[in-house]
């Protein structure tokens, strides 16, 4: 699973939240947290260091035993296979020259590509 977080560089005590379709980054222990949007107006250019997907167990087991039930040898290989679950690691390079590496799930990585084009 996904840190959501900023695990180094600038921004390092960070959340990596996603609210609205919008991605940004959240001070972690903050009264008043200060908020950076990532969008093309704050992010000079980012890139993917790395992508893992993992299947998850449970998911495989869970869907097996359902398609199984349903529809016999051929439902249990239809549902033994597992949804990806994506975790993007991050590299952004912000217009004011700061940097940090993100590692982030799908549904944020999307919003980051969708709201930097």
């Amino acid at each position: 699973m996904a840190k959501n977080s900023v695990i180094a560089g600038d921004y390092q005590k960070y959340n990596v939240l996603y609210q609205g379709g919008k991605v940004y980054l959240s001070e972690f222990n903050s009264w008043k947290p200060k908020t950076i949007y990532l969008a093309k107006d704050t992010v000079r250019e980012y890139s993917v260091v790395n992508e893992d997907y993992n299947k998850t167990v449970g998911g495989v087991v869970g869907r097996a035993a359902v398609g199984a039930a349903i529809l016999g040898p051929i439902g249990l290989l239809a549902g033994a296979t597992a949804k990806n679950k994506g975790t993007y690691v991050v590299a952004i390079t912000f217009k004011d020259g700061k940097q940090s590496l993100l590692e982030i799930d799908e549904k944020r990585y999307k919003a980051l590509v969708t709201n930097c084009f």
